[in-house]
């Protein structure tokens, strides 16, 4: 017979992390890319910051899955629906 907590924890790793945790460090390394890339290149185009508004939302729904662990599919959901 199996030990139990193997099958409490079913949720998906990558590196020890769960998919949320990767998310937010994703989602960060995003805004802050897009940030430094557009000071350092002293750009004056918003295209330079696409990986900044891509990256807030994926903070964003990461966080709220974190935060919100039992609305986590709902979140999931919405997330996808735009």
């Amino acid at each position: 017979m199996e030990n139990n907590s193997n099958h409490e924890n079913k949720e998906y790793r990558y590196l020890g992390m769960t998919m949320e945790t990767l998310s937010i460090i994703y989602g960060i390394f995003l805004i802050t890319w897009g940030i430094i890339v557009s000071l350092l290149s002293k750009s004056d185009s918003m295209t330079s910051f696409i990986p900044s508004f891509l990256g807030i939302p994926i903070l964003i729904f990461a966080f709220l899955s974190q935060k919100f662990v039992s609305k986590k599919k709902i979140i999931y959901a919405y997330c996808c629906s735009f």
